[in-house]
């Protein structure tokens, strides 16, 4: 006779083989049904070189997984999309390929969108996922995808860490992030993957550190932010105020400036000419209290319903679209006032300095050998990651207090390298100079040089820096033939491009 508890054991060591059976079953149905809802992207890119702005660097590949949404249309980053040349998709089950276009590409939030040429790539076994709208909490499990070549997925354990707002890689935009806690097997050099939560999406893979397994995400909020928006019929992207602020610990300046120890309150410092702020009056000097109905500390944060503490940039940038009207209350003269501003769309041909410049020529003209450029942040970045302390001090500086030391309308146009030739001896070793006049005329822009060129009737061309040398002379009388011979010495099919 067999025992009873041998026979319960039995039972039960039964019953939890079945459940562990279904649930693998039911595990890898949703994960076959996860795979349908993403593809592979493969992208050929070619950046233009900014160091040498008439050539273009040498092409390399990207991989990332892209995010089937509704529409036909398949989510991933800008960077890995940026200075594209040619996009592929590639299915993870069956392996069909498909070219596929860029639609949208919005840089400052670093989110792109694309579509495959062939519209039967698209079939009933390709399911769009639809994005998590409910908030995030820190100690939330997510899970982040990745493939093996054959489409085996790999689905690393996630743990959100921190929900907080800090500047993407491409703007001087401060935008939302969930940091995210990983053990990733590998990355395979992908620029891009999704992170899911109960097989929703809740963001894509903006960055990562392997050494303390950090991930960086561009989160779910953006990601419907910028949908919505691209949803519309017309893409505005995400909206900027334009001002910058200090924090208001000090008790003594806080007491100069009429706040109570317990008001709150941030020190305006920076307004951007042309900017939102700007047009709505706000001033340096001015002390922000609230947007809306959001008290600011004075360490420029706000308590936001659904993520707590959050810096008050997220306020404008994503709980409020382009061209909405936005209320700030401010002190002024120890006075309360309400400004409203309109809001408008970043825009990085306002900044005197762009924060980035790409799928673009860069702009230069060579004169005499002399190489011309307008500065952007994307020639700084020729410097590599660190280019904010490996770039030339100069321009760095000036890239980060443009709003206070460049005029508007203004752009900082600067000797980047000499070609040599026979025509500028002793001036082979001039670089990094902003040039102020040419000719007597003030240069503020590119195509002044062109203008200021020609209309010297001189021998000689006098070009003026605002370093040493102070001032360089060429010769004008055979400045054709000079050009000419630079052209074909240098390889150089153009000699200007603006």
């Amino acid at each position: 006779m067999i025992p009873i508890n041998l026979i319960v054991r039995t039972w039960i060591f039964s019953a939890v083989l079945i459940y562990v059976l279904i649930l693998s079953v039911v595990h890898g149905k949703n994960i076959d049904k996860l795979k349908q809802s993403m593809v592979r992207v493969s992208v050929t890119s070619q950046s233009y070189s900014f160091v040498r702005p008439w050539e273009k660097k040498l092409p390399k590949s990207k991989r990332g997984i892209g995010v089937i949404l509704e529409g036909h249309l398949i989510l991933v980053t800008a960077g890995l999309v940026e200075n594209a040349t040619y996009v592929e998709l590639e299915k993870l089950e069956s392996g069909e390929k498909s070219p596929a276009n860029i639609i949208t590409v919005d840089y400052a939030a670093n989110l792109g969108l694309i579509a495959p040429v062939n519209e039967s790539f698209f079939d009933n076994n390709c399911k769009p996922i639809s994005t998590v709208q409910k908030k995030a909490t820190v100690g939330d499990r997510f899970s982040v995808w990745q493939f093996e070549k054959n489409g085996t997925p790999i689905v690393g354990d996630a743990t959100l860490k921190s929900v907080h707002v800090e500047g993407y890689p491409y703007s001087r935009s401060s935008l939302l992030v969930f940091e995210i806690k990983v053990l990733l097997s590998r990355l395979g050099g992908s620029y891009t993957l999704p992170v899911l939560q109960k097989g929703k999406l809740v963001g894509m893979m903006m960055r990562h550190n392997q050494g303390n397994e950090t991930m960086t995400l561009v989160p779910s909020p953006i990601i419907t932010h910028f949908m919505a928006d691209y949803n519309d019929g017309l893409y505005k992207g995400f909206p900027k105020a334009g001002f910058g602020f200090l924090k208001l610990e000090d008790p003594q300046t806080r007491r100069y400036l009429g706040i109570s120890q317990h008001d709150s309150g941030v020190y305006v410092d920076k307004v951007q000419p042309g900017s939102a702020a700007f047009e709505s009056g706000l001033k340096v000097g001015d002390v922000l209290l609230a947007i809306e109905q959001y008290d600011i500390d004075k360490f420029g944060q706000y308590e936001d319903p659904e993520y707590e503490k959050l810096l008050l940039s997220y306020l404008v940038t994503t709980r409020s679209f382009v061209g909405d009207s936005v209320e700030f209350l401010i002190l002024r003269d120890k006075k309360e006032r309400v400004l409203k501003l309109k809001l408008k769309a970043f825009n990085p041909d306002e900044y005197a300095i762009p924060p980035y410049r790409i799928d673009e020529k860069p702009k230069y003209t060579i004169v005499g050998g002399l190489v011309f450029q307008e500065l952007s942040r994307e020639y700084l970045r020729e410097w590599g990651g660190n280019w904010f302390t490996s770039a030339p001090q100069e321009f760095v500086y000036l890239d980060m207090n443009q709003w206070d030391l460049i005029p508007p309308g203004k752009k900082v146009v600067f000797l980047s390298q000499v070609l040599p030739s026979e025509g500028n001896i002793g001036y082979h070793d001039l670089r990094f100079l902003q040039v102020t006049k040419i000719n007597n005329m003030s240069i503020e822009r590119l195509e002044d040089i062109k203008k200021a060129l020609h209309k010297n009737s001189n021998p000689q061309h006098k070009i003026e820096f605002d370093d040493s040398p102070r001032v360089i002379y060429l010769d004008a009388r055979n400045f054709e033939l000079e050009n000419n011979t630079i052209q074909e010495r240098y390889g150089i099919s153009n000699l200007t491009q603006f």
